[in-house]
């Protein structure tokens, strides 16, 4: 789980784990590190029965993310639940100042824990018909449950379509991030680094040719369609897991509600279809295009008010320019390290095959 999860020792790990449970069992679990990890690098492990199943996950939560927000993503969570919708369950931790907030347990460098209720399942990066429908009902009905949910989170944060027209209105100006002499070992080998100058040239070229800044200018002044209501945010494919059932998949779960906020219920549809779009080898194609059933599906479960699938659209095609931003950013001018750097390549190769066709479309619209 890279450096992160190697810093903790088995005995930390159980320490912490006695935080939530009781300590004879806590001492009894089995801890394993997840088979598979995503982006974050984040340390997570998992605590199971002796000879059996996880039973509960335990997982570094994000720095910086203040103790009330936990508190609010944990009564979200618990709402979501008694309505229906599978999602972990946190644990409560012994006493402790900032438990107050929600139920968090600190370890000795002061890094924030929760312990969850493990969902068993299985991520699908390329679904079939039956999953793709199955994952946009069930967002329906957590959409539907979640606007029920009136507890307003403790602080204000941009929505999705704010922070996006911020951060277009940065690369208008200066473009997409460049290498540097200073970054040229930030990718870990020199055949990365090439690649990374390679792609920023090619994001670069693309965004000018086509009118990037004018784009920008035209785009920031739009406001987006309400209703706005708590949403997930981050619901991309690696988030919803997957069960076989009877006549087709069942979602088992949809887990990781680290980034949950207040936002319109377009930005989870584009992230979902959107993250499996770029999975799928062609990216370029429009997600009306390509999932045509989940768009009936959702709006016959949720009937959301006006062009509901441009919406989406847009706020995926925008998402590829800002997300090939972000990622150039973070390997080229932060030095951030992922787990899998290949991973984080495959993605940085699929944003730039479909930055030409967003950019298309969002001047055509």
């Amino acid at each position: 789980m890279g450096n992160l999860q190697a810093e903790h020792s088995l005995a930390a790990v159980r320490q912490l784990a006695a935080r939530f449970l009781p300590a004879a069992e806590a001492a009894s679990l089995t801890i394993q590190k997840p088979p598979t990890f995503g982006f974050s690098g984040a340390a997570v492990w998992l605590l199971s029965p002796a000879g059996g199943p996880p039973r509960y996950v335990l997982k570094q939560l994000p720095a910086g993310l203040p103790p009330d927000q936990i508190g609010w993503t944990q009564l979200l969570a618990q709402h979501l639940a008694r309505a229906g919708v599978s999602t972990p369950l946190p644990l409560q931790a012994g006493k402790h100042p900032l438990t107050q907030a929600g139920h968090v347990a600190i370890d000795r460098q002061g890094q924030l824990w929760q312990c969850l209720t493990y969902l068993p399942g299985r991520a699908v990066s390329r679904p079939t018909e039956a999953e793709v429908l199955a994952a946009v009902a069930t967002l329906a009905m957590l959409h539907r449950a979640a606007s029920q949910f009136h507890q307003p989170p403790p602080l204000p944060r941009p929505t999705g379509w704010q922070t996006r027209v911020r951060q277009l209105k940065q690369l208008a100006a200066t473009g997409f991030p460049r290498p540097t002499a200073a970054s040229s070992q930030l990718a870990g080998d020199q055949a990365a680094w090439r690649e990374l100058a390679s792609i920023s040239q090619q994001a670069n070229e693309c965004f000018f040719a086509t009118a990037g800044p004018q784009l920008v200018a035209r785009l920031a002044p739009e406001k987006f369609p309400q209703p706005l209501q708590p949403v997930l945010r981050d619901c991309w494919w690696a988030h919803l897991l997957f069960e076989p059932a009877p006549g087709g998949a069942r979602v088992s779960g949809i887990i990781d509600l680290d980034a949950a906020g207040i936002d319109t219920p377009a930005v989870d549809l584009a992230r979902l279809l959107g993250s499996w779009q770029l999975e799928s080898g062609v990216p370029t194609a429009s997600l009306t295009e390509s999932w045509p059933a989940a768009f009936d599906c959702y709006a016959s479960s949720c009937r959301p008010a006006g062009d509901f699938p441009a919406d989406v659209q847009r706020l995926h095609d925008t998402a590829v320019v800002c997300g090939l931003d972000r990622w150039l950013h973070w390997l080229l001018r932060d030095g951030r390290e992922f787990p899998d750097f290949s991973q984080a390549i495959t993605r940085i190769r699929a944003l730039l095959r479909a930055l030409p066709a967003a950019l298309a479309r969002l001047q055509a619209a």
